[in-house]
């Protein structure tokens, strides 16, 4: 079978598959008409989410004069935002429980896409953007094709990593998958998108995080990831300098340079937003 990123994606929903359960949750968590009631109906239609949910509720609520027992207890006491990134980051941790740590370690790979996530909702009440749950969403999964790849392709990762150390000034990562795969991360992420039938909003954001003018429909959300992304990556290097980056794409800089006049107080307020809530959420996952 010839290498594409329909293929690559194909071989990962042989083996893995996305809770429906967190789709919904997708779907309805920027939907004002839905409330604790709504999202804890969702909840309870996956067993297995339903008892992490309460033992979360009950650790965090540890010496409560009573336990709780009640999945509709438990949204209201922790917050439906709260349980929607929990269930979300429970949802994702297992489906992909079972791919082989090869090149990067999972708690690496979620450290980043927790942070890019919260990276996505600092930006969203920065630019007073709609749907910020669903950007929490694209920025935890917007990396899913390079887990696949990785995963899938370890030793033409290495050789593509390995390009990308040795040209770090001037080659961008996508540059170097299609020159090494014939296709990139985003692309093989677009495809799980599709097949999952993940939400329009989310499937563009997953394939065009790197070069979001291309996007279709969601031109803006696309830029938010692509942002978030950078920003995150910034924070894990310990810069606040776009310049310090492997070349990013021209549309991205412009959006840096119109909308963002200090990029180290937006990295420290999502720094901060990380490192209050990085334990709840990290630990639900690995």
């Amino acid at each position: 079978m010839t290498d594409n990123a329909y293929n690559i994606a194909h071989l990962a929903t042989d083996l893995v598959a996305f809770s429906p359960v967190a789709l919904k949750l997708c779907e309805v968590i920027d939907d004002k008409a839905s409330n604790a009631k709504s999202v804890s109906s969702i909840i309870k239609q996956d067993p297995v989410l339903t008892t992490n949910i309460l033992k979360l509720a009950n650790s965090l609520f540890y010496g409560y004069s009573q336990e709780i027992s009640d999945i509709d207890e438990a949204v209201n006491r922790i917050g439906t935002s709260e349980v929607f990134r929990i269930a979300l980051s429970v949802s994702t941790s297992e489906t992909f429980r079972g791919i082989p740590e090869t090149l990067i370690t999972m708690s690496d790979f979620w450290n980043h896409s927790i942070l890019c996530a919260f990276a996505a909702q600092e930006l969203a009440d920065t630019l007073n953007l709609k749907a910020p749950g669903a950007l929490y969403a694209a920025g935890l999964l917007h990396d899913i094709g390079q887990l696949i790849l990785f995963s899938n392709r370890p030793k033409q990762s290495v050789e593509m990593l390995e390009k990308c150390l040795d040209n770090y000034e001037e080659l961008d990562q996508c540059v170097a998958e299609m020159e090494i795969f014939g296709f990139t991360h985003a692309q093989v992420g677009m495809e799980l998108a599709k097949m999952w039938h993940f939400p329009p909003m989310l499937q563009e954001c997953i394939a065009y995080h790197h070069q979001p003018s291309e996007a279709k429909l969601y031109a803006q959300e696309s830029l938010v990831i692509g942002m978030a992304n950078i920003l995150a990556v910034l924070i894990e290097i310990q810069s606040y300098d776009l310049n310090d980056l492997s070349p990013i794409d021209a549309n991205l800089r412009k959006a840096f340079n119109k909308n963002m006049n200090n990029i180290a107080s937006v990295c420290q307020r999502i720094e901060k937003r990380y490192l209050e809530n990085k334990s709840l959420v990290l630990n639900t996952m690995i």
